[in-house]
C-alpha cells in the first residue's frame, strides 16, 4: 500500500507539473499577443490552452517524469538521512526540478529555451511555483495516514 500511495502521488505530481507547465506557458504567450495588440477572445484562449496542451504534454510530461524523479529521491534521502521537513523537502524539490529543466533546455537549445513561459524571469517564477506545487502535492499524497 505503500509503495501504490507513492506510485499514485507521483503520476498525479507528473501531471500537475506538465498542465501547469502548459497553462504558464500559454498565458505568457497569450499576454504577449495582447500587449501587442492582438486580444483573443475567450473561445481562441481555450481552444489555445487545450492545443496547447496536447502539443506540448507529449514531450514535456516525459521531461517533467524524470526530472521530478531524480528531485524526489534526492529529496527522500536528504529527509530520510539528514533532514526530516517532509512536505517542504518535497516543495522544494519539484520547485528545483523545473526550474533545472527549464535551464538545461535552454542551454541545450543555444539559450532559448523552448517553453515560451521560461523566456522571461516571471515565467520562470511561475513555472518554478508549479514544480513547488507538484512536490507538495507529493508530500501531501505520499504521506503516511
Amino acid at each position: 500500500m505503500k509503495i501504490l500511495r507513492a506510485v499514485v502521488a507521483y503520476v498525479v505530481a507528473v501531471l500537475v507539473a506538465t498542465i501547469g507547465l502548459s497553462a504558464v506557458s500559454t498565458f505568457t504567450v497569450l499576454a504577449n499577443l495582447k500587449d501587442m495588440g492582438y486580444p483573443a477572445s475567450a473561445g481562441d484562449q481555450v481552444s489555445t490552452y487545450i492545443g496547447d496542451f496536447i502539443g506540448l504534454a507529449p514531450a514535456a510530461g516525459p521531461i517533467n517524469a524524470i526530472g521530478l524523479a531524480i528531485a524526489f529521491i534526492i529529496a527522500w534521502l536528504i529527509i530520510r538521512f539528514l533532514w526530516n521537513r517532509r512536505t517542504f523537502g518535497y516543495t522544494l524539490a519539484g520547485l528545483v526540478a523545473l526550474t533545472v529543466e527549464m535551464a538545461a533546455m535552454g542551454q541545450m537549445f543555444g539559450g532559448i529555451t523552448p517553453i515560451a513561459g521560461a523566456r522571461t524571469m516571471g515565467g520562470l517564477i511561475a513555472i518554478g511555483a508549479v514544480g513547488a506545487l507538484s512536490g507538495f502535492i507529493f508530500a501531501r499524497l505520499s504521506a503516511k495516514k
